[in-house]
């Protein structure tokens, strides 16, 4: 099993991103190509890219990218799947984390999986990096549990990266309950939220993950 991923440090020796992507590719071959993903004629899916990326103060894992032709496309696909409730698509994405973690960190006993906050963008009565977090806690024999509040109500004062900034972990949360913490999200492009939260963990031991990653981007944008 890797060492702290905040810092990502194995046995006290600071592990360089060469050395993290490494033991990535050792385990790709591990894991099963799931077949839950519809027909895709259209190449919208993004493509299985497992990566370690670096934001300006952590480092984290993805499991995908977007695909260099119709990436435009493939975003709005992704979107798209925020506004209905497909559990046929949480599961598999679930199963892509499950795998992924189970083959990297081997035993997570005793951990702890949580999602990214919710934002307002989109109105509806369901969150997809909480169903993807739940149901790949599911999958693990974990606990889910929601760590941090949702985002403040944005106003026209408040931009929506300083919005995502705004988070806070919600009372009761000890690094005394958990060996350590999972914090699972469907899709980064600024990596301001997935930097947000992990920073909000400093006492846990964080396995920070998303599902897909904008890996072409260059400083801050919108998210």
């Amino acid at each position: 099993m890797l060492g702290h991923p905040l810092i990502l440090k194995n046995t006290g020796v600071e592990l360089s991103m060469g050395s993290l992507q490494h033991e990535i590719n050792e385990i790709i071959g591990d894991i099963d190509d799931n077949i839950w993903t519809e027909p895709d004629p259209l190449s919208l899916w993004p493509i299985k890219h497992m990566a370690v990326n670096k934001a300006h103060t952590i480092r984290f894992f993805s499991l995908r990218r977007w695909p260099t032709e119709n990436r435009k496309d493939s975003i709005a696909f992704v979107l798209s799947k925020k506004k209905v409730k497909d559990m046929k698509f949480v599961n598999g994405v679930a199963k892509e984390f499950a795998d992924f973690i189970s083959a990297m960190f081997r035993n997570v006993d005793g951990f702890l999986v949580t999602n990214a906050p919710a934002g307002n963008s989109v109105k509806n009565d369901f969150h997809l990096a909480t169903l993807m977090a739940q149901s790949t806690a599911r999958l693990l024999g974990l606990k889910y549990l929601k760590v941090f509040r949702d985002y403040p109500k944005k106003t026209k004062q408040v931009r929506n990266t300083e919005n995502k900034k705004n988070t806070s972990l919600k009372d009761g949360i000890s690094p005394e309950k958990y060996k350590g913490i999972i914090l699972i999200d469907d899709a980064s492009t600024t990596r301001i939220t997935i930097e947000t939260c992990v920073g909000l963990l400093t006492d846990f031991f964080v396995i920070p993950i998303v599902w897909v990653h904008n890996d072409k981007v260059r400083g801050y944008g919108a998210e």
